[in-house]
């Protein structure tokens, strides 16, 4: 909206002052100038919010430079010739479609600082020089509100773009500690839905993922024996021995209170699921020292099987969950597969 109504405003000065015979071939062409480089920008707005990607925003952003520098010069033209040649009316307007244009640079500041500031530089200084070249006296007002406007419109981008990068920070901290398990620093159960639904939908033929559902054995007698502090290390604990017991391509989250979950990608067979399943239990099997305690806990692992694309992920936790119940049955300790879901969904 603010390119269009800019873009309209400096055709209407440009046709207005050419109806009027003086130089009109020259506001002519400035008014066919402008509308090709408002129409330009017009382009590029709707590029950039209907159909931009991120990996082209460098492109996109030299192109949206080059629009506005273009019709910042045009616009700048413009203003010094209706200040040149125009009586006081075609001044007046003139310098009030330059602060309008300046004032809307400084409001578009957020989006690309440089670009606006860059813009807002050549049309002041365009417009300075001309008032200083065909110098009188009723020019020395408005040179003093150019020479304002460009210093605050500056300080204001600076203070604009300051402003709302720290927004957007604060934006993208309460996305990721909404999706973020406050003690242990893993990934939360949303975070886990998440993910499990982009992983299985981006399964390739023959591909297998293993859904890993860990429960700590004894845990909650842990917990009432030492108290809730001890407790909440020993699953910080258990969290960082997760993360150094899966690859990096492995994806570990913590399903809420003492259940964890890794989702295992790159399986070469069923034995290499349960062989990771051992070794979870075996770290989390380990002493955990605090607080001059030796705290031991156990954990089961429930492994679900899944090999179709799409498959729901819920689908995919409940399996798992099912083979967890069917560990701990067992006597703890212990890891159970199941390949219902290869069966089923295969």
């Amino acid at each position: 909206m603010p390119v269009i109504m800019i873009g309209v405003a400096h055709a209407a000065l440009t046709t207005l002052i050419a109806l009027e015979g003086s130089h009109s071939s020259v506001f002519a062409g400035l008014a066919i100038i402008g509308g090709i480089c408002s129409a330009f920008r017009l382009i590029l707005v709707y590029v950039f919010r209907r159909r931009f990607r991120s990996r082209h925003f460098r492109a996109w952003e030299a192109a949206y430079a080059v629009g506005s520098y273009t019709f910042s010069v045009v616009l700048a033209v413009t203003v010094s010739c209706a200040l040149v040649w125009g009586d006081d009316v075609a001044r007046i307007l003139g310098m009030s479609l330059f602060f309008a244009y300046g004032g809307g640079l400084v409001a578009r500041a957020s989006l690309v600082p440089w670009i606006s500031k860059g813009a807002l530089t050549v049309v002041a200084l365009i417009v300075t020089v001309t008032m200083l070249l065909a110098w009188e006296p009723f020019f020395l007002g408005l040179l003093l509100l150019t020479i304002m406007m460009y210093g605050g419109g500056l300080a204001t981008i600076d203070i604009l773009h300051s402003t709302v990068s720290e927004l957007e920070l604060s934006q993208r901290q309460l996305e990721i500690h909404a999706l973020t398990d406050h003690l242990t620093g893993l990934p939360n159960r949303k975070m886990l839905e998440d993910s499990l639904a982009g992983i299985l939908n981006d399964l390739k033929p023959n591909e297998v993922v293993a859904l890993h559902f860990i429960d700590l054995d004894q845990f909650k007698t842990a917990n009432d024996t030492y108290g809730h502090t001890v407790g909440d290390r020993a699953l910080q604990i258990a969290a960082r021995r997760l993360i150094s017991t899966v690859h990096n391509s492995d994806f570990v989250a913590r399903f809420g209170g003492d259940e964890f979950v890794i989702v295992q990608r790159g399986l070469r067979s069923k034995d290499h699921a349960e062989e990771l399943g051992w070794q979870i239990i075996a770290k989390l099997s380990q002493p955990y020292a605090i607080d001059n305690h030796s705290v031991v806990i156990g954990a089961s692992d429930g492994i679900a099987l899944a090999n179709v694309q799409g498959l729901d992920p819920a689908t995919l936790i409940e399996l798992s969950d099912k083979a967890l119940y069917s560990a701990k049955r067992a006597g703890r300790g212990r890891v159970v597969v199941t390949e219902d879901g290869l069966q089923e969904f295969a």
